[in-house]
C-alpha cells in the first residue's frame, strides 16, 4: 500500500521525482548523498556521492 505525504514531505517527494526524472530522460547518472529518497524509481540510475 502506497505511503500518503502531506505537507512538506510531499513537495521535496515531487522535487526528487522531477529531479530523478530528467536524469532518466537524459540518461544520465543521478549522484547524491541521499540515495534512499532515489531508490525506489525505476529506470534511474544511482550513484552515491563519496
Amino acid at each position: 500500500m502506497p505511503v500518503l505525504l502531506s505537507g512538506k514531505q510531499a513537495d521535496t517527494r515531487v522535487m526528487d521525482l522531477w529531479l530523478a526524472s530528467q536524469a532518466i530522460q537524459f540518461n544520465l547518472t543521478f549522484v547524491t548523498n541521499n540515495t534512499r529518497h532515489f531508490q525506489d524509481i525505476p529506470g534511474l540510475t544511482l550513484t552515491k556521492l563519496q
